[in-house]
């Protein structure tokens, strides 16, 4: 395990999984709206985490005006949500993550990010992990790859957690 530490601290600086590439404003729109799409049809539980985390940070705290005026927005929610593209297989079509940036899942560490691949016929969940810092993409052997059609990656924040798709599963976990 340290050996595979070393070597993802080693490649930190020069594998940045993102890239800025020439994507346009109408792309990145065009994906917001994707994965808006997605969200309310087929993994409406990232919405329920945000109402959760609400009623817990601010009911407590109401009077009974307050309490019964209160507005909760599902559009002010989408909006707050960060999505940030990543390649995690060979397709074509770049994967998402999602950072919920819920107050009851995020810390001063960071917060719950969902993976979520696009490219099927229907769109599917397939990983969450604690977003802490920049993720990076090591590179991986070509049996690994094989394995589970999907590269591992790490987060590199205060420390760095190594995250394996397990293919039984079919969700990333940390190693």
């Amino acid at each position: 395990m340290k050996n595979w530490v070393l070597f993802v601290t080693m490649i930190f600086f020069s594998l940045q999984v993102f890239s800025n590439d020439s994507r346009s404003q109408a792309d990145d729109i065009e994906l917001r709206r994707d994965v808006y799409r997605l969200i309310l049809h087929k993994e409406p539980w990232i919405l329920s985490e945000h109402l959760e985390s609400a009623s817990d940070a601010f009911m407590p705290f109401l009077n009974d005006e307050e309490l019964m005026t209160w507005d909760w927005s599902v559009r002010e929610v989408l909006n707050g949500l960060t999505i940030e593209e990543i390649q995690l297989d060979q397709s074509d079509r770049k994967e998402v993550i999602i950072q919920t940036h819920a107050r009851t899942y995020c810390g001063s560490g960071g917060c719950n990010a969902h993976i979520l691949k696009l490219d099927g016929d229907e769109p599917r969940y397939i990983g969450t992990f604690f977003y802490s810092g920049t993720i990076v993409k090591p590179k991986i052997m070509k049996n690994d790859y094989l394995s589970s059609r999907f590269y591992d990656f790490a987060v590199q924040g205060s420390s760095i957690d190594v995250y394996r798709y397990d293919s039984k599963k079919g969700l990333y976990r940390l190693e």
